[in-house]
């Protein structure tokens, strides 16, 4: 089985802990780079409770394409 390259993941969504409570999960900007600074950025511009994004943010799934 082989290992695939992360460098070369495309999320095209995310979905923080109890997102379904605020509308997501969501579509992940295109282009927009997934560092933690970006995360929480999103996820305050998507309406996710303020004192819990630091939270959420390290604890988003993410689903996408290779290539």
């Amino acid at each position: 089985m082989s290992m695939r390259d992360l460098s070369m993941f495309k999320p095209s969504w995310y979905d923080p802990p109890s997102g379904w409570m605020y509308g997501l999960p969501k579509a992940w900007p295109k282009g927009l780079e997934r560092t933690q600074e970006n995360i929480e950025i999103q996820l305050t511009l998507d309406g996710y409770p303020d004192k819990d994004v630091s939270f959420a943010a390290r604890h988003c799934r993410f689903g996408g394409t290779y290539g």
